[in-house]
């Protein structure tokens, strides 16, 4: 077991794991949050935290990022049009997604959300909960229910 363990942490160091998101954070305490789960979830991936400039409108958003498309990897959009998980059901999809892709990356939108098309183009689309969070608390609240995920994979006690 404590094996398997040890397997699973250094596969998922293969995997990078990049935030984008439109326009600075704005909130001290959240830009702190941000760094701080950012600190912890690098105990278990490679990570990237990507800040683009915001713009008025969902278009200009979605041709920003269709440029560098291709080498994003596997593509995450956390919109709230996505899936709902459970932290259990969300810790077996990143499971899985850690052990198929090199590159996975989480998209943002900013308050307007993102483009129909270009969540259509993403490989997969994630909401976090039904309620409405702001932009800038989405992120925290993403990067910390992934490094909630990988803590419990790695046998951490986090989540207890």
């Amino acid at each position: 077991c404590h094996g398997k363990i040890i397997l699973t942490l250094s596969k998922y160091k293969m995997t990078k794991i990049t935030f984008i998101t439109f326009g600075k954070i704005k909130s001290e305490p959240i830009k702190e949050l941000i760094e701080y789960y950012l600190m912890l979830l690098g105990k278990y991936s490679k990570t990237e935290y990507r800040v683009l400039k915001d713009v008025d409108g969902r278009k200009v958003e979605a041709s920003d990022l269709n440029s560098s498309f291709r080498d994003l990897g596997y593509t995450i959009a956390v919109s709230e049009q996505g899936t709902d998980f459970t932290t259990e059901g969300f810790k077996f999809f990143v499971d899985k997604r850690f052990r198929y892709e090199n590159n996975i990356t989480f998209i943002f939108g900013n308050a307007f959300g993102l483009d129909q098309e270009f969540l259509q183009k993403c490989d997969y689309s994630i909401a976090l909960s039904k309620l409405t969070f702001t932009h800038e608390l989405a992120i925290v609240l993403m990067i910390e229910q992934l490094y909630r995920v990988l803590n419990i994979t790695s046998g951490g006690s986090y989540h207890k």
